[in-house]
Parts: C-alpha cells; structure tokens; sequence
C-alpha cells in the first residue's frame, strides 16, 4: 500500500518528536551542555494549518499489479486450476490401482489349468510378472511339435519352464520335438515309449532330464545335450536302440548325477562325443551308467 502525502508527514512528524524527547533524556557531557543551551531550538517543520494538501491514500494499487504482484483473483485461479490437475491426478491413481487390483483378481491360481489351441499347461508360478507354467499335454495329435517360450494368461506372460511327467509319454505321432528357451526340465516319463520319435532339438538352457525321459524311443537316432545339462535320471536313454550319434556339451556331470542304466541299451557301436578334457572321465562314467563297452567315447 502506498501512502498519502499527508500521512507521510504525518510519520515524519511523530519520527521527530520521538527522538527529540530520547534526546532530551540523553546524558551529555559537561562540555556540550553550554552548546545545547545557547542553541535555539529548532522548529519541526509544518504546513500552514490553512493549507490542505490531497489525501493520496486512497489510491488504487493498479500500479503495483503485474506478474509479480498478483492479485487475488491470480491466486484464486491459480488454486482452481491446481485442484482441477491434483483432482485427474487423483483420478488417474484411483484408475491405475482398480487395474491393478482387477489384474491381482485374475491371477491364476497355483496348479490351476490353461489350455490354447496347442497345448494344456499348468501354472507353476502365478504372478503378474515373472509367472510361470509346466507344459502338460498336446491338444491333438501332431507330428511335430515346438514348446514355446512362453503363453499368454489373461494378458501377462508365462514363461514356459518345464515339459511335464508324462506329457507325451505313448505318443505314436510324434516325430519331432523342438523346445523354446526358457525350458530347464523334462520330467519323468515326459517322452517315454514315443515310439516314432527321430528328431530333438533341446533348450539351450536345459539342465534336468528325468527319469524315464526318453525310455524305449526305438526310432531315435541321434541327440545333443546342451552344456547346461547336470542331471540325467535313471533309464533316461535305456531301450533306445537305435541311437548311435550322441553329443554331451556339458563339463559337470558327476556320477552323482547320472542316474543307473541312463545308457543302458542303446546301440552298441554308439559314438559319444564329449568335451576333450572329459574323454576318459565321461567314458568310464557312461559305462558305469549303462553304455556299451563296445561304444566310442571321443573328443568333439
């Protein structure tokens, strides 16, 4: 607020007498006191009485609006537009937490089924990320199969981890099984007797084949086992026959880990390659698990 000129003179006037009275209550030394005596006072000076001057102090503070002095109407809107955006903002959380709790709704429950055109799987995992399922069985009969990496389950992804215990055990069909990355288990049984069963194209992240995986598949040829793999159970491989060419990339089987007769009657004149410093370790092991000793074991 800006003040009128009279107003003005009339703080000047109060400021003056104010320090005239301090003054005169001021304890001055001896040598001044004659000064202040002779001196002749000093008149405050004043308007005529018969003078007015304008009174200002009503003026109007249009000169000190402007962007940095808002008014208050400024601030009014400003706090409307505010509430407005903290009202969507507030809108657009309550809309993200009804999806999410809507998304926690629909979870799968844990060893509850799900099943596409291709196959039926069951949940090992259930969550809105990270989730995962076991490849349970074949919807129909098919030649040639490829387990995917992954499925979707009410828009989340499921990655799928593990070919289940019997999925295609008895298969007369199956030919050819390829599976997606993500696959680190073939549970027991899982291609037992698939008894046209020639072509397998493992996970590169395998690392458990169970028992009685591939037991008695007659027609299977030839394989290759990832370096992943560190566990193969018992009876595996036993009855295959026909299979001649098997590669063994992995540098960490142990006889713990390779169950009894995993090798067992397989082909006779089967060539096992195997890393080069594994050769007589892995040939004396494979024999103890089944392998023929008339079968070669030799360096990749």
């Amino acid at each position: 607020m800006r003040l009128g000129k009279k107003n003005i003179w009339r703080l000047g006037l109060s400021l003056g007498l104010s320090g005239m009275l301090m003054t005169g209550f001021a304890v001055l030394p001896e040598s001044d006191t004659a000064s202040v005596a002779a001196a002749a006072p000093t008149e405050v000076p004043h308007p005529p009485m018969d003078e007015v001057w304008e009174d200002d102090s009503d003026l109007q503070l249009d000169d000190d609006i402007g962007e940095d002095n808002p008014t208050w109407e400024d601030y009014e809107q400003d706090a409307n537009i505010d509430f407005e955006e903290n009202q969507g903002n507030n809108e657009d959380d309550d809309n993200n937490n009804n999806n999410n709790n809507n998304n926690i709704a629909n979870l799968p429950q844990l060893g509850s089924y799900y099943s596409n055109d291709q196959a039926t799987y069951v949940v090992t995992k259930a969550a809105l990320t990270g989730g995962t399922v076991e490849y349970k069985a074949p919807v129909g009969e098919l030649s040639s199969i490829n387990i995917p990496d992954y499925v979707l389950i009410e828009g989340s992804v499921y990655d799928v981890t593990a070919i289940g215990a019997k999925a295609f055990k008895g298969n007369k069909i199956l030919q050819a099984i390829s599976m997606g990355s993500t696959v680190t288990l073939i549970d027991t049984g899982a291609f037992r007797e698939c008894s046209s069963l020639t072509s397998i194209t493992f996970s590169g992240n395998l690392k458990t084949i169970g028992n009685n995986a591939f037991y008695n598949c007659q027609a299977l040829t030839k394989l290759s086992l990832p370096a992943t793999v560190n566990k193969i159970g018992k009876n595996a491989f036993a009855g295959c026959k026909a299979l001649k060419n098997i590669t063994v990339r992995s540098k960490t089987l142990k006889a713990a880990n390779i169950g009894n007769k995993a090798f067992s009657n397989i082909s006779k004149n089967a060539v096992i390659k195997v890393p080069k410093a594994k050769v007589k370790t892995y040939r004396k092991l494979f024999q103890k698990k089944g392998l023929s000793a008339k079968a070669k074991v030799k360096a990749i």
